[in-house]
């Protein structure tokens, strides 16, 4: 379980979803958003996502780095584990609650037509 634990909690850097998203939408805007106003507050609006994504990141490495520390010292027993598990999930749920917020927030700022350029379906 705590490998299991360990190994949910690292795969959250990198290639983060969310963040990969959040590229290419900014550079989606960027190119197709053609009022610079409303282009500068869609990109604002996206680096903020960003940032919250990486405060996000950075805080499961942290629970991460924190139970290693402790398996290391072979001081983690059930209890321990669940509790940073627990942790985890508290902070997923908070995360996963703010991206959505922001992209409801980001959906009232574009119409339809932009929507859809930053975020186009793949045809595959």
């Amino acid at each position: 379980m705590l490998v299991a634990l360990l190994t949910i909690i690292l795969l959250g850097g990198g290639a983060f979803g969310p963040m990969i998203f959040i590229d290419a939408a900014t550079d989606n805007a960027k190119a197709e958003i053609v009022d610079a106003d409303r282009r500068k507050k869609i990109v604002a609006s996206l680096k903020t996502m960003k940032k919250r994504s990486r405060e996000y990141i950075k805080a499961a490495r942290r629970l991460a780095k924190d139970l290693g520390k402790e398996y290391d010292a072979h001081a983690v027993d059930t209890a321990g584990a669940d509790e940073v598990w627990d942790r985890f999930v508290e902070l997923n749920a908070i995360y996963t609650a703010d991206i959505i917020e922001m992209r409801f927030e980001l959906r009232d700022q574009t119409s339809r037509e932009e929507w859809s350029k930053l975020f186009p379906i793949s045809e595959q």
